[in-house]
């Protein structure tokens, strides 16, 4: 099974970061592709080229740049997040919806998560000490932050699938994390 991590930025002119990983079972799996991608066409081609399964998107998942109660919920236990009514984040949950909803539509899991909280929330320094954890070989570092968090959106991808994600519930969505080191050796 293939997931994907999406680093979405704002404008598709702006560097994209794409993840994706191949899985071999519960909690085995290795780099598959790690690219900038620009436009939303280039993203769900890469994504269907690819028979990606899940794709964990780093941007709110919103019909509508508002504060949403998950939002509040990520802030509340210490999360930073930005909201979606901030001036920039407006452009990136309507892209973001977009993606989502085009994705869904044709077969594709789309989940949020936030790369920042999520190595927080499992307690690693970094993602590559995150992908060792989960048992996911990179090989050698990513260039650049896009990827870096792109890397991490993909391992909470597989920690979906998996099915030890840590997940903050809103009334209006869920943000998915990394679980824990702990919750991983169970």
């Amino acid at each position: 099974m293939r997931v994907a991590g999406l680093d979405l930025a704002a404008s598709p002119s702006r560097c994209s970061g794409y993840v994706s990983l191949t899985l071999r079972g519960r909690r085995e799996g290795a780099l598959l592709t790690a690219k900038c991608l620009g436009s939303d066409k280039e993203i769900i081609n890469e994504v269907l080229r690819e028979e990606v399964a899940v794709v964990a998107i780093d941007a709110p998942i919103a019909p509508e740049p508002v504060m949403r109660d998950v939002d509040r919920r990520m802030i509340s236990l210490g999360y930073r997040v930005f909201p979606p009514t901030f001036s920039h984040m407006r452009e990136l949950t309507r892209r973001g919806w977009g993606l989502y909803y085009t994705l869904r539509s044709m077969g594709v899991t789309a989940i949020e998560t936030h790369p920042r909280s999520a190595l927080l929330s499992g307690g690693y320094k970094d993602p590559y000490e995150a992908a060792t954890a989960m048992g996911v070989r990179v090989g050698a570092r990513l260039t650049g932050k896009d990827l870096e968090d792109a890397l991490v959106a993909a391992l909470v991808a597989a920690a979906y699938v998996w099915g030890v994600a840590e997940r903050v519930w809103g009334s209006d969505g869920v943000i998915y994390l990394l679980p824990k080191y702990e919750k991983l050796a169970t």
